[in-house]
């Protein structure tokens, strides 16, 4: 927390910028309106539904392509998380400590989206496409929690991440730049009291009190000294925030600086059907088409012709078939009802989903279905070409994230904030000043996730790329240590296993052998005359010479074999030294733990 500034003037110094500034965005603020209302699908203001309830002619219809095409394009850019790569050319500065400032930044990340109860991501990507702009606030968890004492949310929150990032709605916000960057932020919101004096308890010190129901406007304004808070036009604090960068990070994604305007420099996603009025014309075709078609297709009309004037004489069956009795000269036809819609207005309302088509994105990227028998590599390549449109959020939303990282860097090393808990060790004070920051966003649907390590595997075994690069661009893999480290793992439990099988099979054979020798053994203190009379029934059978069939110690010899060849690996041939059998693989006696010898150097638990 900075000095408090009591000040009147500086207080009305900052107050009477931000409302000048606030003048120069109004033009921007009526488009932002405007798309808001194409993606949440209302009616013009002043408009209501209910103005056409009751009208049973009119059939009144918005256009669901604003919002489908926004909503398609956000699905393909959360389809992966944002992917942190960290660099530093400090020479005495290892491996494992900037891979752990990489891993505690992605986790500092992905808590303070679990907190929000929306991701962050998210809501950035939003922003990216529907405003063309990305707001992102940056709060020390400490800092909060000393402003809110009794909140003992904020308490929990500032033991599990040291830092808070929120996503703003743009719309609320005013950014002012320079040739260095921004200068100067101004935020308005509407607020209820309650969610106010929660917020500010330790700050309002028994303001507003009597205020209880209704909204509260509260607004914020930094500049690269000041931070000031002021309701309902009052102001209730300020401070010197002693940063070197205000802690809002403001991006643009599609837009450019070259126009003077701010309205001019976002060009969001619907910014072309928008400035061409197609949603609206779509929209009123499609409240014609249908306002026509349930006025006329619905409700075929008939014609009755009879020289008495009589009306019909219709029965009805027990089977619910009407029958229709004609007298002499009477007629009853049905007017047909096709052609009720003209083909030149169909052919206008084609070129008109064509037109937004081009204008945002082709449904085609969104898994549109094709016509014809196309191959599946085909329609791949087809929906991958849709995406061209996505380049800029995808992006300029990984560059904001970038910068959002070295905004957050800063407040660690400029705050002296030292942080070792909940998967995260940050300390600001061992931070290098040259710490290089990427984030990329990429657009991976899972069935192209097995071409994607195709493509790395083959790589990276013609030597073009390093396994570290593979994982981390390809695949997306960041904590490339830890990977390493389970494989590994892994590796040796694999090694272990095939000698805990090893030293089995070793014991299974010396049983066999024992057994073996304890038969001789018994057969050779057996008298001859008892043996060959023992020995005579197996003979009589065997008319011909031939190979007796194994049983007993032969069989069981055999299968163990059979076991050996199997478990153990396929050495290429080899000639092992006279004496030694085949099963050992030229290894020394004791060393595999076969029989004979001791288990000497096997692992057993």
């Amino acid at each position: 927390m900075g000095k408090v500034i009591q000040d009147d003037k500086i207080k009305n110094e900052l107050w009477q910028h931000a409302q000048d500034l606030k003048q120069t965005y109004a033009q921007r603020d009526i488009d932002f309106t405007e798309y808001e209302r194409m993606y949440l699908m209302k009616f013009p203001e002043g408009v209501q539904w209910r103005d056409w309830k009751n009208e049973a002619s009119c059939r009144p219809t918005l256009s669901p392509s604003a919002r489908n095409k926004i909503d398609g394009a956000l699905r393909l850019l959360l389809s992966q998380q944002p992917i942190f790569h960290v660099e530093s050319q400090k020479e005495d500065l290892d491996d494992e400590k900037i891979e752990e400032i990489e891993n505690s930044l992605a986790r500092c990340w992905e808590l303070s989206s679990t907190i929000g109860g929306k991701q962050t991501h998210y809501n950035m990507m939003l922003s990216a496409l529907l405003y063309d702009e990305m707001h992102t606030a940056i709060t020390p968890t400490a800092e909060l929690a000393s402003k809110n004492k009794k909140d003992m949310r904020i308490k929990r929150i500032a033991e599990r991440t040291p830092l808070l990032f929120e996503s703003w709605n743009p719309h609320q916000g005013y950014p002012e730049f320079d040739t260095f960057g921004l200068c100067f932020y101004y935020r308005e919101t509407q607020e209820d009291w309650r969610s106010v004096k929660n917020k500010y308890a330790d700050i309002l010190d028994g303001k507003f009190d009597n205020m209880r129901y209704g909204n509260a406007t509260v607004s914020i304004a930094y500049d690269l000294d000041y931070f000031g808070v002021w309701i309902d036009r009052q102001c209730v604090y300020l401070e010197e925030h002693g940063l070197s960068a205000i802690p809002v990070d403001v991006t643009l994604v599609n837009g450019s600086s070259f126009f003077d305007k701010p309205e001019e420099q976002r060009q969001p996603m619907l910014y072309s059907i928008h400035k061409s009025k197609l949603w609206e014309r779509e929209s009123a075709m499609l409240t014609v088409m249908y306002t026509q078609m349930f006025s006329l297709g619905l409700a075929p009309m008939f014609v009755h012709r009879s020289k008495t004037g009589d009306p019909l004489n219709i029965t009805m069956n027990t089977n619910g078939i009407q029958t229709i009795q004609l007298e002499e000269g009477e007629s009853f036809d049905i007017i047909s009802s096709k052609g009720i819609i003209p083909p030149e207005v169909e052919t206008v309302m084609q070129k008109t989903g064509d037109m937004i088509d081009a204008s945002t994105m082709y449904d085609a990227a969104f898994g549109e279905k094709t016509l014809g028998s196309s191959t599946f590599s085909e329609t791949s390549l087809l929906a991958q070409s849709a995406r061209l449109p996505l380049i800029g959020p995808q992006r300029m939303g990984g560059f904001g994230i970038s910068s959002l990282m070295d905004l957050a860097i800063m407040t660690l090393k400029e705050k002296h904030i030292n942080f070792n808990k909940n998967g995260i060790n940050l300390k600001g004070s061992e931070i290098p000043d040259d710490l290089k920051i990427t984030v990329t966003l990429d657009v991976i649907l899972p069935h192209e996730r097995l071409q994607s390590a195709t493509i790395a595997k083959t790589m990276v075994d013609n030597r073009f790329i390093s396994k570290e690069y593979a994982q981390n661009i390809i695949l997306g893999v960041t904590d490339t240590r830890k990977q390493d480290k389970q494989i590994y793992g892994e590796l040796a439990t694999d090694a272990i296993k095939q000698q805990k099988l090893q030293s089995v099979l070793a014991k299974l054979a010396q049983a066999e052998q024992q057994e073996q020798a304890e038969r001789q053994q018994r057969l050779q203190t057996v008298p001859p005359a008892m043996a060959e009379q023992t020995m005579q029934p197996e003979q009589q059978p065997m008319e011909q010479p031939q190979q007796p069939p194994m049983t007993g110690a032969g069989l069981g010899q055999e299968a163990l074999d059979a076991l050996y060849q199997n478990a153990m690996p396929q050495a290429p041939q080899q000639n092992y030294p006279e004496g030694m059998p085949p099963a050992m693989g030229g290894m020394i006696p004791g060393q595999t733990g076969l029989a004979g010898t001791a288990n000497e150097g096997m692992i057993l638990q």
